[in-house]
C-alpha cells in the first residue's frame, strides 16, 4: 500500500471545508485508507476532528455515506452563524453564565460546549481508532511552543509526553486548536493531575491557543519519519492595503497577527521545500490549478524513474482563475457561508489533492480514475462571483449578527 501523511492547514471556515473537499476527494478515489496520518490546524481540526469521529463507527463505504455522515454535518455549520450562536448561548439565563468572566473567556469556555452537543457527543480521544493516527495542533503560551493531541498522548514543547487522556474530549481538542485569539481566550486544560515525562516547569493550568499561531501547516509531525507526506495549504495570499484604505482598530489589530502568522507559515513552506520536497508535495489554495502544475514540473521529474519521462497528468480545468483568486482570499470567520463558498472551497481542495496523489503516486489508480478529475460544481458562475468578492471581507463585529 502507497501510505502517506496528510496535514490539513489553518484559516477557519476556509479551510475547513477546503480540507472536506479534499478529504472527500480520496474517497472517490479509494485512497483514503492509504493515509496513515491526519496533522490539523485550526478550523482543518473541526473537519478532521468529525471524520476521526465518524471513522470511529466505521470505515466510509463509498462518496455517498461519507457525504451523509461528515459532509451535510459540517454544510449544517456553514449555514448557521456560529458566531451568533456562540454570543446567545453566552447570555442564556443560566448559573454558568452569571460567573465573573470576560465574553472571550466565556466564548472559550462555551466552544467545546458547542461542539460537543453540534458534532462529538462527548467522546473522549481515547474512543478514536489507531489508524489513520490523527494529531490535533495547537499552540501553548505556556512554553511559547507547539503543543498536540492525539488518540493516545499529548505532546507539549518543554514539556515532552503524557499518556493521561482519559479526560481529554475530542471537543477539547478542538476547540484548542481553532480558538483564533480574537474572539476566544485560551483554552485552558487543567494538568494538575497529569504527569509529563520532560516538563520544565509543574503547570496547574495550560493556555492553547490557535494552532496557527505557532505552525499553520501542522508539517512538524509529517515530517518525522520517511512516509510522503500532501500539505493542504489554505493560506491566504496577503495583498497590500489600497491607497485610500483608513483602518480602524480592528484591521489594525488583525493585520498584525496576520503579518506574523503569514510568515510564519511562509518560512516554514520555504524550509520544507528546500530540505524535505523530494518526499512530499505542498498545495496551496492561493495558486491558481495551473500555477500549481506549472511550479510541481521539477518535482514530477524528480520523482519520475530514470528514463521513464516526465509524468502526464490529466487534464484540468484551468479557466476559473479569477474564482480561485477569490477563493485564496476568502474571509476565515466562523460566521454563516454561502453555499456557493462551501461548493467552490470542496472543489478547489478536490483539485489540488487530485494533482497531489497523482504526482506521488502516479502507478496507483486504476485508468478511469487516473483520468477523471474534479469538476466545477454546477452553479451560477456569476452569482458565485458576487458571493465571493463580498466574502473578502473580514467581519469582526458584524458577523455575529449577520
Amino acid at each position: 500500500m502507497n501510505e502517506f501523511k496528510l496535514s490539513l492547514s489553518g484559516g477557519g471556515f476556509r479551510a475547513a471545508f477546503f480540507s472536506l473537499g479534499a478529504y472527500r476527494r480520496l474517497i472517490e478515489l479509494d485512497f483514503h485508507n492509504n493515509v496513515n496520518l491526519i496533522s490539523s490546524v485550526s478550523g482543518s481540526s473541526i473537519t478532521a476532528g468529525i471524520i476521526m469521529k465518524e471513522l470511529a463507527k466505521k470505515d466510509f463505504s463509498d462518496v455517498d455515506d461519507f457525504d451523509r455522515r461528515v459532509t451535510t454535518p459540517m454544510y449544517e455549520l456553514g449555514r448557521r452563524n456560529f458566531r451568533r450562536a456562540l454570543l446567545q448561548r453566552a447570555f442564556l439565563p443560566r448559573l454558568s453564565n452569571l460567573r465573573p468572566e470576560t465574553l472571550l473567556a466565556r466564548f472559550s469556555r462555551l466552544f467545546p460546549v458547542m461542539l460537543d452537543k453540534w458534532f462529538f457527543d462527548n467522546k473522549r480521544m481515547t474512543e478514536l481508532p489507531t489508524r489513520p493516527e490523527w494529531v490535533c495542533n495547537t499552540t501553548n503560551l505556556n512554553t511559547l511552543g507547539r503543543f498536540r493531541f492525539s488518540r493516545n498522548s499529548m505532546f507539549g514543547d518543554k514539556l515532552g509526553y503524557s499518556f493521561d487522556m482519559n479526560e481529554i474530549k475530542i471537543s477539547k481538542a478542538v476547540a484548542s486548536s481553532a480558538a483564533f485569539p480574537l474572539l476566544f481566550d485560551p483554552i485552558k486544560i487543567d494538568v494538575r493531575h497529569v504527569s509529563f515525562d520532560d516538563a520544565v516547569e509543574n503547570y496547574r493550568t495550560l493556555y492553547l491557543t490557535d494552532g496557527a499561531v505557532y505552525d499553520n501547516l501542522g508539517s512538524e509531525r509529517l515530517l518525522q519519519g520517511e512516509l510522503p507526506y500532501i500539505i493542504m495549504d489554505a493560506s491566504a495570499e496577503t495583498t497590500p492595503w489600497p491607497g485610500k484604505y483608513r483602518p480602524h482598530f480592528f484591521s489594525k489589530s488583525w493585520r498584525i497577527f496576520t503579518v506574523s502568522i503569514d510568515q510564519v507559515a511562509k518560512l516554514r513552506s520555504r524550509i520544507i521545500s528546500r530540505h524535505w520536497n523530494s518526499r512530499g508535495i505542498q498545495l496551496m489554495n492561493a495558486e491558481t490549478t495551473a500555477e500549481i502544475i506549472a511550479s510541481q514540473q521539477h518535482y514530477r521529474r524528480s520523482i519520475t524513474e530514470e528514463g521513464a519521462g516526465e509524468i502526464e497528468l490529466p487534464e484540468y480545468d484551468t479557466a476559473h482563475e479569477e474564482i480561485e483568486q477569490l477563493l485564496a482570499g476568502l474571509r476565515t470567520d466562523f460566521n454563516t457561508f454561502h453555499d456557493e463558498e462551501m461548493d467552490l472551497l470542496m472543489w478547489a481542495g478536490a483539485v489540488r489533492i487530485d494533482i497531489g496523489v497523482k504526482i506521488l503516486f502516479p502507478n496507483s489508480l486504476p485508468f478511469h480514475l487516473w483520468k477523471e478529475v474534479p469538476s466545477m460544481p454546477e452553479i451560477d458562475l456569476e452569482k458565485a462571483r458576487a458571493v465571493l468578492r463580498a466574502g473578502q471581507k473580514r467581519r469582526i463585529i458584524g458577523g455575529f449578527f449577520q
